[in-house]
C-alpha cells in the first residue's frame, strides 16, 4: 500500500488491534476522511520467501483471523451485525470440526477444536 504522508497524518496509523483487516480498517478510516483510495488489480508483489514456517503458525493466524473479523464488524457496524458475524464464524467452525470428526483427522479436528473455541470467544 502507497499512503500519502497527509492522509496517515490526518487519519492515523493502522489499528493494532487487528492482526488481519488492518488494511481494510485503513481504507475505510481513509475513505471516511474524504481522501480516495485507488485499487490497481493489475500490481503484483511477489514474495520470494514465502511459507517459511506457516505450517508451525497456521493455527495461531486462524484465531488472529477470527478475531479480527470480529474485532472489524464490532468497531465499524456495531454490536448486533458483530453478534451475527461471530455467530456465522461459530456455526462455520462447528461444521468443520464435524467434519474433522467424521473423517477422523486427529489434527484437523484439534486444529478446528481450537477454532471453535476462539470463534466463540474473540
Amino acid at each position: 500500500m502507497l499512503v500519502r504522508r497527509d492522509t496517515f497524518e490526518q487519519v492515523g496509523l493502522l489499528d493494532e488491534g487487528f492482526f488481519y483487516w488492518e488494511d481494510i480498517d485503513w481504507c475505510k478510516r481513509i475513505k471516511a476522511a474524504g481522501w480516495k483510495v485507488v485499487y490497481l488489480p493489475r500490481a503484483k508483489v511477489v514474495h520470494h520467501h514465502f511459507g517459511g514456517s506457516s505450517g508451525e503458525v497456521r493455527p495461531l493466524t486462524h484465531l488472529a483471523s477470527l478475531r479480527s473479523t470480529h474485532y472489524y464488524f464490532r468497531k465499524h457496524h456495531g454490536a448486533l451485525t458483530a453478534l451475527l458475524v461471530k455467530t456465522t464464524l461459530v456455526l462455520r467452525e462447528a461444521v468443520h470440526l464435524l467434519l474433522a470428526a467424521i473423517t477422523l483427522r486427529r489434527e484437523r479436528l484439534r486444529l478446528r477444536l481450537n477454532s471453535l473455541r476462539g470463534a466463540l470467544n474473540p
